[in-house]
């Protein structure tokens, strides 16, 4: 008998910042992802993408808690390298349609578990980010990736080592997701059979699915796996993706 299990990114308060990156991935230089930030609060971290002049876009479970994340901080590669930063508050939220349901149950403490291919969020901060060459607002992609495409994964979750965030990148071959698991507007890769073993962990919530023109097609929310107990397991890379039914909630959420 198949026993599913449910395996998702949520951040859990704690008194001191978790150890994360992208597993197996490469660190990233200032400027090479301009549009990529780091979303946190007093105890925990997740990723995000600058998409607008004080947008960005992330996982919805990020700023759903009952502590969510209130602060964007950008041109910084790791918890420790702050000598560049600039930090800015998080003024509101606006959560996928789709996801509200879930965002209200954490918000109210019940426990929620799973993926989701709407798990996705646009945070507006004060004021407007101070654009550079090192911090450029992000490309939504108009089209959405097949199975078998590659694609790039940026953030600063946990990595091999489960030392602190540092900024990382990573590549992924994408996968039908599995219909029995009811991923709507969800892209999905197989993390058993990832890019030299590369793939996303907690931490790197909220973080860019990018094209090879580096436009961003999704968002991670999380894993997912399934299989025989003591036996093979089947486990997906779960992302919420810009297109199908999220694409007029974003189209909306970056006009706000």
């Amino acid at each position: 008998m198949k026993i599913l299990l449910l395996i998702a990114f949520f951040i859990s308060s704690t008194t001191a910042f978790p150890n994360w990156r992208v597993r197996y991935g490469d660190n990233a230089r200032l400027g090479e992802f301009p549009y990529v930030v780091l979303l946190k609060s007093r105890n925990s971290i997740c990723t995000a993408s600058i998409v607008g002049t004080n947008k960005v876009l992330t996982a919805g479970h990020c700023v759903c808690g009952r502590k969510p994340m209130d602060e964007v901080v950008t041109e910084t590669l790791s918890l420790n390298g702050y000598s560049r930063h600039q930090v800015y508050n998080v003024q509101r939220t606006s959560i996928s349609p789709k996801y509200q349901s879930t965002c209200s149950k954490s918000r109210r403490g019940q426990r929620v578990g799973g993926v989701s291919g709407n798990d996705m969020a646009m945070a507006t901060i004060s004021g407007s980010f101070r654009f550079s060459s090192t911090v450029k607002a992000g490309k939504i992609a108009g089209s959405k990736p097949r199975s078998g495409e590659r694609v790039k994964i940026v953030g600063y979750g946990r990595d091999e080592f489960g030392r602190a965030g540092t900024l990382k990148h990573g590549a992924l071959n994408l996968k039908e997701c599995d219909r029995m698991n009811d991923l709507e507007d969800a892209i999905c890769y197989d993390a058993n059979e990832s890019v030299n073993r590369q793939k996303t962990d907690s931490g790197d919530s909220g973080g860019p699915m990018l094209n090879l023109s580096d436009e961003i097609v999704g968002v991670t929310s999380g894993k997912i796996s399934w299989g025989r107990r003591g036996g093979p397991r089947t486990e997906l890379g779960v992302h919420a993706g810009v297109h199908g039914g999220n694409a007029n909630w974003l189209s909306q959420a970056l006009r706000e």
